[in-house]
């Protein structure tokens, strides 16, 4: 197999070469691995990959580091949930509100479409982002109204034309097909190079992943039966009285027989009197494997932007890195992708009329940690942001009498205030000073 795919794959780059020279810029192909080119990464003009080289979504996710990458990510953004927000003006005042119980608001956090929950959703929406570079996410109207939300599969075909800017959508799982404007397809893009289409980490970190899955096809040859055991076979030094030395022949005859004897698993094997074996150790390249491993998931935990204690890589770290970490998860990795889906989700469904808005619920990140949850809500209420019992239901617990107040620390006081005071206040002149002393004498 091998050898047939290296007689072919000089025709197929040529041939797909000048198929992509013709048509570049015009078109991209449909919503699988593709690059800025609009082919395959596979395919691409002027890659040489051997049959075990290639890389795509599916292989990368046999890596135990790209894997645990894309759930982290994934995971992070859809366990926080996209909300709408609604705004509100009173008394010269604007802020928004969550408008929970709204269609809106539930099509877009619990149910898009008939498929999938909200958490499933936002998940294959980040794992098309990073792994196929691109997410489309076709709505679906009723009278101008909101109905659902259809995340293109990856195996569905979905084009775009650089020149018009329209989307060509062909997809035969929710049965969606024909022409969208801009402003009519929502477009979540990875690291686009053009400004149009995305490029997966699958081609940007190509040689990564190659470099890993070969690393594991050598640690898997490694611990096969026989594998762990290594040396050559020679005749003695000396012969004896009445026979000849050993010939190359019978020691090659000898080595394939212990070969396969050892690598079907047998245990218990002979040798002839006149041969022996000589057991030599690990090559430093073997006693480097596991090296070599942390060194590609660190590179892999660099291409998705997720920290290498995340993926238990870091053994030496700490509470305090890991704390540390997660924060510049969410600033560093979490919050653009967050602003980049919120921008999009916004504009393409509520336009700009800046009456609704779609946000992530940020409250619920640290939800996991105790110690920090319990210090924010304790925060917010001594400052009067919450009251105490919209601090009880962000925990789930019963309001209770009494706690719909806003309280506040009477220490903290506004600085007009103070400034007030100071200036109600009699001043103590010297000669005032002086009186005091005089009548405290008599």
């Amino acid at each position: 197999m091998q050898k047939l795919w290296k007689q072919l794959r000089g025709t197929i780059g040529d041939t797909v070469g000048a198929m992509a020279s013709l048509f570049s810029g015009s078109t991209s192909g449909s919503n699988t691995s593709e690059g800025v080119s609009g082919w395959p990464y596979l395919f691409r003009p002027g890659t040489v990959l051997g049959y075990d080289d290639i890389v795509d979504a599916y292989t990368a996710g046999t890596v135990a580091c790209v894997k645990r990458c894309v759930e982290i990510k994934a995971g992070s953004v859809a366990s926080l949930g996209l909300h709408v927000f609604r705004r509100k003006r009173a008394e010269g005042r604007t802020w928004y509100e969550d408008a929970e119980g709204t269609s809106n608001d539930r099509i877009l956090s619990q149910r898009p479409n008939e498929r999938q929950t909200g958490y499933d959703f936002l998940w294959q929406i980040v794992y098309q982002r990073e792994m196929y570079g691109n997410a489309y996410i076709v709505p679906s109207y009723s009278g101008g109204v909101l109905q659902a939300l259809y995340c293109i599969p990856p195996d569905s075909s979905v084009s775009y034309d650089r020149l018009t800017g329209r989307y060509t959508v062909n997809d035969p799982y929710y049965g969606i097909f024909g022409e969208y404007a801009p402003g009519e397809i929502i477009h979540i893009r990875s690291y686009c190079r053009d400004g149009f289409l995305g490029t997966p980490v699958t081609e940007l970190a190509s040689l990564v992943l190659g470099n890993a899955r070969k690393a594991y096809k050598q640690e898997g040859e490694m611990f096969t039966p026989g594998s762990t055991l290594r040396g050559f076979i020679t005749g003695e030094d000396s012969v004896q009285v009445g026979y000849g030395g050993v010939t190359d022949k019978q020691l090659k005859s000898v080595t394939q027989r212990l070969r396969e004897a050892i690598g079907s698993g047998q245990n218990l094997n002979f040798l002839p009197g006149s041969m022996k074996f000589v057991q030599t150790g690990m090559t430093p390249s073997d006693l480097q494997l596991l090296d070599s491993m942390k060194f590609l998931n660190m590179e892999i935990c660099r291409f998705f932007g997720v920290p290498p204690t995340q993926v238990f890589q870091d053994t030496n770290a700490n509470y305090a890195s890991s704390e540390s970490s997660q924060t510049i998860f969410m600033t560093s990795t979490l919050a653009p992708l967050m602003r980049q889906m919120e921008a999009e989700f916004t504009e393409k469904l509520f336009g700009g009329s800046g009456l609704w808005r779609a946000r992530f619920n940020l409250s619920d990140y640290y939800q996991t940690d105790p110690s920090a949850q319990a210090t924010a809500l304790s925060t917010l209420i001594q400052t009067g942001v919450l009251t105490p019992n919209e601090a009880r239901m962000r925990l789930g617990l019963q309001p209770m009498d009494g706690g719909d107040a806003l309280v506040a620390n009477v220490s903290i006081a506004k600085l007009e205030e103070q400034q007030g005071q100071q200036q109600g206040a009699v001043p103590i002149s010297k000669n005032n000073s002086k009186s005091k002393k005089t009548s405290q004498k008599k």
